[in-house]
């Protein structure tokens, strides 16, 4: 399991340290993103689970990649609705 806290720590540090975040009235969120950024992390996912040597860590990091594919697919509706605003112009 520590594998796996480290293993998500490294993702997130590494990937979006340099990337500045949405700062509101006690709020702080990251960057959006497209689509296709979290079919790559959801791929990334699948791909650790296979390596994982507990099952608890492989069905955790299965779990993330079905997460990071439902964040794909909301990416993809909100893409979807803004090149149908971009058309209506």
């Amino acid at each position: 399991m520590v594998a796996l806290i480290s293993l998500a720590a490294s993702l997130a540090t590494t990937r979006e340290a340099a990337e500045p975040a949405f700062v509101g009235k006690d709020v702080a969120m990251s960057q959006p993103r497209d689509s296709e950024y979290y079919h790559r992390r959801a791929d990334e996912m699948r791909l650790a689970a296979t390596e994982a040597r507990s099952s608890d860590n492989r069905d955790t990091l299965r779990s993330f990649a079905v997460y990071f594919d439902r964040l794909a697919d909301e990416a993809e509706r909100a893409e979807q609705v803004q090149s149908e605003k971009v058309a209506a112009c």
